[in-house]
């Protein structure tokens, strides 16, 4: 008779050994990561832009998709007509509407700063100094988003792309390790 841990160990290897013989499928998503990395590196803004104009078509869908599900309801017709408006103005004006919304976040980070430094000057007490410091960054770094909003959008832009980058790398590591499994079989 059988421990249950050995049945167990026996149910997972031949789930993995199933899972296995499809690891081409990691393959395919390792190579496709990887590739959407690399041209988010190498084109950051205009991956955010495109990232913004495929939100504006799912705000779009989403918004039409509410008018007929809302049932004539206020709230409900309302947040479809605001995804209607949003969906929209991402798909017309995608580089326009980010450089906005790294404005907008500048601003935050600016106002965030000058009370970080307010407070730091108020309130004296051991995190002065470190307080200070974040408020002056915070500071810094709303300033520069304000003024160069498409250096922002191309950091988010270059960031995600090294995301997909060592995402794609670890799908293709996976990949041949199922390989390998598959071949053992």
């Amino acid at each position: 008779m059988a421990a249950k841990g050995d049945e167990m160990d026996a149910t997972n290897d031949a789930e993995v050994q199933a899972g296995a013989r499809y690891w081409w499928v990691m393959l395919v998503i390792g190579l496709f990561s990887i590739t959407i990395g690399l041209l988010m590196i190498t084109r950051p803004f205009k991956s955010i832009a495109a990232l913004a104009w495929l939100a504006g078509l799912f705000l779009l869908i989403g918004g039409i998709s509410g008018f007929f599900g809302a049932r004539r309801r206020e709230v409900g017709i309302g947040w479809a007509l605001v995804s209607v408006v949003a969906g929209l103005v991402l798909l017309l004006w995608p580089d326009v509407t980010v450089q906005v919304v790294a404005v907008i976040a500048g601003i935050g980070y600016l106002l965030r700063g000058i009370f970080r430094a307010v407070a730091a000057f108020t309130e004296r007490d051991d995190y002065t100094v470190p307080l200070l410091v974040v408020g002056v960054i915070g500071v810094l770094f709303g300033i520069a988003l304000m003024v160069w909003p498409e250096a922002g959008v191309a950091l988010v832009g270059l960031l995600l792309g090294i995301g997909a980058l060592i995402a794609g790398i670890g799908e293709l590591i996976t990949a041949f390790g199922l390989r390998k499994i598959a071949h053992q079989a």
